[in-house]
């Protein structure tokens, strides 16, 4: 798309100025982009990475298959063990540099791809995708990209790389959906290059390594727009920023930053989320430190569970309304998806007293996630019918919001639990878009 005005002919003429990947980035890339493996047939190890094949014996075989880790001779690098049948396979990847060019903080994303073939070298290759070119007096910013191929899968990121980057669009505040989020459920790269050059409002604004692991774009965004992020990074307590988004700061800002002034450190930050929501339900002084400092936070938690338990007991013996109809209208065929893998017996909660038995037996607040359009609660129990966890899932995109067992332990399967919903994330997005398949 040709530029439509000042600001998109500003952007193309200081994209055009940024330099080509150089040797010591795209090296950087291959290095960190992808697993280092090692492949063992019959009495050899194959080096997935220069192609070395060596000899080795069964026992010094067993001592590495314990470990998990050879070295190879050849190349030097750590390698991991792979078992595999596979002759030759294809990985992705994708990885940031985050850099200036003039009055513009880029961040460009390259996507990279490494074929691997065993007793051969590794053949890579990177392809930038996206250019993010933003400005500090703008809250806009200019996406300049490949063209994306929508005929490929329905996870895939299919830009076309033999066509040039051109101006795409300008948007404010990119969310995690955007077709120029490369990776779509972090809304960030899976390598950052390490060498990041920002502008020097940026470094006022407190951008430095505590912010490295937080979303690229996220927040440099945040710490151009909002001076309550500012406010946190300064602070040091960049743990706020790895659990609670930028909407929940704005509406519990009075409560952060209590947790600021006094030091306080939740030891699970969606527990303390649900305590104060709990809190404003039960028309408490969510002001008060008793609700936002609390000395054991599981307990407060639990008595107010309770209360919202029993609260929701009384409503509904006092009034019979349409909320299971409601509800059921709410989620449609997803309360028809049933898993059973595992031995494990995985189905959503259908109504209103499903939800409130649930907590009354797992003793958790379960019940009061009724109301919630945005997700879906999975019971997940064994085939015996013993109840092993609840489960919530973003609606938006299936992912696992929090998995909880009684009084808000982790499960003991809690892994087996969350590899089999993840297996069956797909089923999940075609019952909720059937038009997209």
């Amino acid at each position: 798309m040709k530029p439509r005005n000042k600001h998109e002919r500003r952007a193309e003429e200081l994209s055009n100025l940024l330099p080509n990947i150089t040797r010591a980035q795209q090296k950087y890339a291959f290095e960190h982009c992808f697993p280092h493996l090692v492949v063992y047939r019959s009495g050899m190890y194959h080096c997935t990475d220069c192609g070395h094949s060596w000899h080795v014996d069964k026992k010094e075989h067993a001592i590495d298959n314990e470990f998990g880790v050879v070295r190879c001779p050849n190349c030097g690098h750590e390698l991991k063990l792979h078992t595999t049948r596979k002759q030759s396979w294809f990985e992705r990847s994708s990885f940031q540099i985050v850099t200036t060019v003039e009055e513009s903080q880029v961040i460009r994303t390259f996507y990279t791809r490494k074929y691997y073939t065993v007793d051969k070298p590794a053949h890579y290759w990177i392809d930038e995708a996206v250019r993010i070119m933003m400005f500090p007096q703008r809250n806009d910013d200019v996406i300049i990209a490949r063209p994306i191929n929508y005929n490929g899968g329905y996870y895939c990121d299919c830009y076309s790389f033999c066509r040039p980057l051109s101006i795409k669009c300008i948007v404010r505040h990119m969310n995690r959906d955007s077709s120029y989020n490369i990776h779509p459920y972090l809304a960030t790269a899976d390598v950052v290059y390490p060498r990041r050059r920002v502008l020097p409002i940026l470094k006022r604004n407190g951008y430095g390594k505590s912010v490295y692991d937080l979303s690229t774009y996220y927040i440099i965004r945040a710490l151009l727009d909002n001076p309550r992020i500012e406010t946190i990074v300064k602070a040091g307590r960049t743990d706020i920023l790895h659990d609670l988004d930028t909407a929940e700061i704005d509406r519990l800002w009075a409560q952060v930053k209590m947790l600021i002034r006094h030091g306080y450190h939740p030891a699970d930050f969606t527990l303390w989320k649900d305590t104060i929501k709990m809190a404003s339900d039960l028309h408490l002084d969510i002001h008060s430190p008793k609700y936002i400092l609390p000395a054991d936070l599981t307990t407060l938690h639990d008595q107010l569970a309770r209360r919202i338990t029993a609260r929701i007991e009384r409503e509904r013996k006092e009034k019979v309304n349409n909320g299971d109809a409601w509800y059921r209208k709410q989620h449609g065929l997803l309360l028809s998806v049933v898993i059973e893998e595992a031995g494990m017996h995985i189905v959503p909660l259908q109504t209103k007293e499903e939800f409130v038995e649930e907590g009354r037996r797992m003793h958790h607040c379960v019940a009061s996630y009724f109301d919630k359009t945005d997700s879906l609660i999975l019971s997940v129990r064994s085939d015996e019918g013993k109840r092993m966890a609840t489960v919530e899932l973003n609606k938006r995109d299936f992912s696992i919001v929090q998995c909880r067992a009684n009084c808000n332990k982790q499960p003991k399967r809690y892994s087996d639990i969350l590899s089999v919903i993840n297996s069956h994330r797909a089923e999940f997005v075609q019952v909720a878009n059937p038009k997209h398949h």
